[in-house]
């Protein structure tokens, strides 16, 4: 075989492998798709306070529609909060009461998963801090709330298809705050009409779509 054949040959096989690889795409550019900008959602599961030594689990219901509108029901409570331009909206169905304050306190934005991914992109510096345990990934986050509370956030998440499994906020000393173990999570391309209205029912009226 001559010098010309062999240069022809060598120049076509690298064309052809050129134009068959596809790049995989990475975690951080399947991440960033996913929560960097993130779009409506809900989700439930169980959440558990710890507070002077002693803890009390809920079941909850949780929905946000951007840019800030969100749903925290703790349906075996009949109870159902409604956050919205920096007011809380409270209706409990066993007395029928309504409750409204004007400041919506940090605290309790920590339970909603989306503003995880906010803290967390803010406290970036360019590298992605996160930890392989098993088959999941650990999300860190330290964060310094308005009070001067210094706080760490862990969210676990399938390092598959990135659906939030776990979040613990914890003081620095490691003293838990919360801890939420979600048994749903999912993308929202429409919500019913009503589910933002205090009267709304959020369990029976979700219109739910996998982005």
């Amino acid at each position: 075989m001559n010098k010309i054949k062999c240069i022809a040959i060598i120049i076509a096989f690298t064309l052809l492998t050129g134009c068959s690889a596809v790049s995989k795409e990475s975690f951080e550019d399947r991440f960033d798709k996913k929560y960097l900008e993130i779009e409506n959602y809900a989700s439930s599961g169980k959440i558990t306070v710890y507070s002077n030594k002693t803890k009390n689990s809920y079941n909850f219901i949780q929905a946000y529609k951007k840019p800030d509108m969100y749903i925290l029901e703790y349906p075996d409570d009949n109870m159902k909060m409604i956050f919205s331009e920096g007011k809380v909206f409270i209706t409990s169905s066993k007395n029928n009461k309504k409750t409204s304050f004007k400041d919506v306190k940090e605290e309790y934005m920590h339970i909603f998963v989306d503003n995880f991914f906010k803290n967390y992109f803010s406290c970036q510096t360019g590298e992605y801090l996160y930890e392989k345990s098993g088959k999941n990934l650990i999300l860190k986050c330290d964060i310094t709330t308005q009070s001067g509370d210094n706080l760490v956030e862990l969210l676990t998440i399938d390092e598959k298809n990135l659906t939030p499994i776990h979040l613990d906020v914890l003081r620095k000393g490691g003293e838990k705050v919360f801890e939420i173990v979600f048994n749903k999570f999912e993308f929202v391309k429409k919500f019913k009409d009503d589910i933002f209205d205090v009267e709304g029912k959020t369990n029976e009226n979700l219109e739910r779509s996998k982005s």
